[in-house]
């Protein structure tokens, strides 16, 4: 008799069991989605800025670069004269075909060496302040997962004067 009643109470306790952990855990499976998709949104958010990023530093290279070529055939070109501002006209054509601003770049004249002749390298260096969309996004908690609201990238190359 005592085996049947605590038989009985065991098929109640589960039951009861199942019936409280059922109402208790109606909603945990939207809860845990929604937190995944949160985080996997952040993380695609965060590899999207990387992108702009490195798609801006190659669009600055390629401007650069450009600028240098013009610039090691007009080594002496001073920044009032007309090779300089079509040295600057070259570098700002480039990026924006790259898709940047130029009104966020500033342009560094060439650096020359001491004695100017053909082979000496010639440096050219660009500064561009990179604003993203997501620089405005704010998480609570998060804030910016350690990403900077403006990106200060530069690029620079030398080439040999002609």
């Amino acid at each position: 008799m005592f085996g049947v009643w605590l038989k009985s109470g065991v098929q109640a306790t589960r039951a009861w069991h199942r019936r409280w952990v059922e109402k208790e855990e109606a909603g945990q499976g939207l809860v845990e989605a929604t937190v995944a998709f949160l985080f996997l949104l952040t993380i695609l958010l965060v590899m999207f800025e990387m992108v702009i990023v490195f798609t801006s530093y190659i669009a600055m290279l390629n401007a650069v670069n450009q600028g240098a070529i013009y610039a090691a055939g007009h080594p002496t070109m001073e920044p009032d004269s007309p090779e300089y501002e079509q040295y600057v006209s070259i570098i700002r054509q480039e990026l924006l075909a790259g898709g940047l601003s130029w009104r966020d770049t500033y342009i560094y004249p060439p650096e020359l060496p001491e004695t100017i002749s053909a082979g000496e390298p010639l440096t050219v260096t660009i500064e561009y302040t990179l604003t993203t969309f997501a620089s405005e996004i704010i998480l609570p908690f998060f804030s910016r997962f350690g990403l900077p609201s403006e990106y200060h990238i530069r690029a620079s190359t030398a080439v040999p004067i002609r």
